[in-house]
């Protein structure tokens, strides 16, 4: 049998003052979540008291209760132009990362040109060694060299055979009336 798993708990005012007081424990850990998600995702600095009916209190700060209280009473009498320096620093900063995120796309294309010119060149590289495997007598090459010789010419027998199967096979299929044997000799009339 498998588990069902957490269970959702149903959000609903408890009946009683009994049962009231014994959920503020159980429901803290699950508070101080929402509230961690929430400020997180909203990049705040918040402060929250909540008080339950038993006289309890609990409270929940982020980045902490003295930064957070000190603001707000810094705060009483907002200046009008303050506003309008947060917002002209926000701007200023999204323009500053905007540009750092076009340098390094323009990087990275860059980068990506950079990383074609290298593989073609490595091609070249590979070309001109096999060449020169190929042209160079054998009595010349060392192990290495004569190693990656013999690895290229099986991987050209390989090659070879197929194409010939393949060429093989398009010339096997004999049309109707054909006078030409699998072999690639003409038949002899009447066989």
């Amino acid at each position: 049998m498998t588990g069902m798993g957490r269970k959702k708990t149903q959000m609903k005012m408890n009946q009683g003052n009994d049962a009231r007081q014994v959920v503020p424990p159980i429901r803290r850990s699950g508070l101080f979540k929402k509230f961690s998600e929430v400020t997180t995702l909203c990049a705040l600095e918040t402060t929250f008291f909540i008080f339950f009916p038993a006289g309890k209190a609990i409270s929940f700060a982020h980045p902490g209760d003295e930064p957070v209280i000190t603001n707000l009473a810094r705060t009483g009498n907002p200046d009008p132009g303050s506003y309008q320096r947060t917002l002209a620093d926000h701007e200023a900063t999204v323009q500053a990362l905007n540009k750092e995120y076009h340098d390094l796309l323009e990087q990275l294309e860059a980068e990506k040109k950079r990383g074609k010119i290298l593989q073609k060149r490595k091609m070249m590289n590979q070309q001109s060694y096999c060449r020169h495997l190929w042209e160079t007598p054998v009595d010349e090459l060392n192990l290495e060299e004569l190693l990656t010789l013999n690895a290229m010419i099986e991987d050209l027998q390989e090659k070879l055979q197929k194409h010939l199967a393949e060429r093989s096979a398009q010339t096997d299929a004999p049309t109707e009336g054909s006078s030409v044997d699998p072999n690639g000799h003409e038949k002899e009339p009447g066989n």
